[in-house]
């Protein structure tokens, strides 16, 4: 499996697996992952 925002592999039982409304899965390998892609996507999303 790979992180969805630096396509690093992920080994198993580690990162985190987020479920967007949609039913979409997003895997990332560190929080800062997680960060970039959602929570400033959302931000961005809210200023525009």
């Amino acid at each position: 499996m790979r992180c969805t925002y630096c396509l690093k592999e992920l080994r198993a039982g580690t990162g985190t697996m987020f479920v967007h409304k949609t039913g979409k899965l997003s895997y990332f390998c560190t929080s800062k992952c997680y960060k970039d892609a959602i929570i400033t996507k959302k931000k961005r999303k809210i200023k525009a």
